[in-house]
């Protein structure tokens, strides 16, 4: 079995107004714990010729470093049946930072992200009729990474990410979103 990093993250409720009309704001730190799957070598090293030293593979579920975890979030409420008026909208923001390199020589750059979101009810009132109607951004960013201080050639990235949906509820049921 393959598995990824876990996350222990700690959040903090500063306001939450429950059902009525107003704000969510958390405030949360956590620690990113690497998993085993990770590569044990840097990839790009080639001989004088361009080609690759050791036979490798480019895949890993980790990069196999202990990072902290900083994330805002506030979002709002609004109890308006307009459907040109959000029902509910906000922002995420994190910053992820390598504690250190991990203990093959790798050191992630930071990692920023963003993530903003848009809720907007439908008149719909029978069951399983979709009762909202989601928009979305993600802002992505990755700094420079490095093997044992040399620069990991593709470890920087920017990347903006749109998304749609749509949000069924039932009562009895729970909910369901695509």
């Amino acid at each position: 079995n393959a598995y990824g990093d876990a996350s222990v993250n700690l959040k903090y409720l500063i306001t939450n107004t429950g059902i009525q009309d107003g704000s969510r704001i958390f405030l949360g730190a956590g620690l990113i714990i690497p998993s085993n799957n990770v590569l044990t070598e840097n990839p790009f090293l080639e001989d004088q010729d361009g080609n690759a030293l050791n036979e490798h593979r480019h895949f890993s579920l980790s990069d196999g470093c202990y990072k902290t975890n900083f994330e805002a979030q506030i979002y709002f409420k609004n109890n308006s049946k307009n459907i040109y008026i959000p029902s509910f909208y906000g922002l995420t923001v994190n910053y992820i930072k390598p504690l250190r390199d991990s203990k093959y020589g790798y050191l992630p750059g930071d990692t920023y992200i963003g993530i903003a979101s848009i809720l907007f009810p439908s008149k719909l009132k029978q069951n399983w009729a979709p009762k909202g109607i989601s928009l979305g951004l993600a802002y992505l960013k990755t700094e420079k990474g490095f093997w044992n201080n040399e620069l990991a050639p593709n470890s920087e990235s920017e990347v903006f990410i749109p998304s749609i949906g749509i949000i069924w509820n039932h009562k009895e049921y729970g909910s369901f979103s695509l």
